[in-house]
């Protein structure tokens, strides 16, 4: 009995760590879209910034 016992906890052992595993590798997932995400926006907005500023210094020349 106290090997079943052991077995049995050792089986909900494995299934919360595969549970645990599935969660992180999910969120690792998200996090890495986020980042790509937020490294496009800052990019384009300093794209943005820098074009606002020439189009800013032709029309002082002009």
């Amino acid at each position: 009995m106290s090997g079943e016992l052991l077995l049995a906890a050792g089986l909900l052992l494995v299934l919360a760590a595969g549970v645990l595993l599935a969660a992180v590798l999910r969120l690792r997932s998200r996090a890495r879209r986020a980042s790509w995400l937020l490294t496009r926006v800052s990019a384009a907005l300093g794209e943005a910034e820098r074009a606002g500023r020439v189009r800013a210094d032709l029309a002082d020349t002009t």
